[in-house]
């Protein structure tokens, strides 16, 4: 989710991260994904979230 935390470092300087989704984009894309029967909602590497089934 794009929270705006990657642009706060709570000491130092802030890690290189890639864009979050929209808050409710995610939100959405999580509650669709556990309806369908998804077992796990994280993070993903090729995509902003990853879906286990």
């Amino acid at each position: 989710m794009a929270t705006g935390f990657a642009q706060r470092a709570v000491h130092g300087q802030a890690p290189h991260l890639p864009p979050g989704l929209p808050v409710e984009d995610a939100a959405d894309a999580v509650v669709a994904a556990l309806s369908e029967g998804a077992r796990l909602v994280r993070p993903g590497t090729v995509a902003p979230l990853e879906v286990v089934r």
